[in-house]
């Protein structure tokens, strides 16, 4: 999608929908473009840096957890095995930190692990769902609910690092300042959502116009 689709789409009252495999610079751009736009068609364009910055955190997991797939699978270690698990994440952490990390980039495109960002928008609100297709493991899953009520109790994103310096990595980072950006411009964290059915992850912002707005959830 390029931008002058983009905004034939806003210009409709069309969903947006991007599909891709490595959040590069272009990526990042159409998104905040989309986002940009479609904040400004309803006069909530104060919105965007905080919108953006919490999108990006879900695109940058999202990717990295395809990444963390495909190097699973290239390394043939499974991730529901505890033992294999434990060494081919610190494997894949290193992998990160390393020059290395690109070339498996290309198995993102060869196994066919994608990211799709679609942005609903309406004059009630706005609802950005990023999707990949990895499912996350149950101990992934209750780390994640367990960082998300963590980072529920702080406004501050440095007292949250200064308090929970165990969880200020990887994602526990990315949700806490996902919270913290929402709660910054009168978000309620609990319009996001997160989850796994059917070999996808869903993660979903909601961002009401409407005192009024409906969510996903209550239809």
């Amino acid at each position: 999608m390029d931008r002058e689709t983009i905004l034939k789409s806003i210009e409709r009252d069309k969903e947006i929908q991007i599909i891709f495999y490595e959040n590069d610079d272009m990526i990042n751009r159409l998104i905040r473009f989309s986002l940009e736009e479609v904040l400004k068609k309803y006069g909530k364009l104060e919105l965007v840096d905080a919108v953006y910055g919490c999108v990006k955190e879900l695109v940058i997991n999202a990717t990295k957890a395809n990444l963390k797939r495909a190097f699973f699978q290239k390394n043939s270690l499974d991730l529901n095995n505890m033992g294999q698990y434990v060494m081919g994440l610190t494997k894949f952490k290193a992998l990160l930190e390393s020059r290395d990390a690109y070339k498996y980039y290309a198995e993102l495109r060869n196994e066919d692990l994608w990211v799709m960002f679609t942005l609903y928008h309406d004059k009630g609100g706005l609802r950005i769902e990023i999707l990949n297709n990895t499912d996350i493991i149950d101990m992934e899953e209750r780390r994640i609910r367990m960082k998300l009520k963590k980072a529920m109790l702080y406004d501050d994103i440095a007292l949250f690092f200064q308090k929970e310096t165990d969880e200020a990595e990887g994602a526990g980072m990315g949700i806490a300042l996902l919270v913290i950006l929402m709660k910054s411009v009168g978000l309620d964290p609990n319009l996001f959502r997160i989850g796994s059915k059917d070999g996808m992850t869903d993660a979903r912002i909601e961002v009401p116009f409407d005192p009024k707005y409906i969510t996903k959830r209550e239809k």
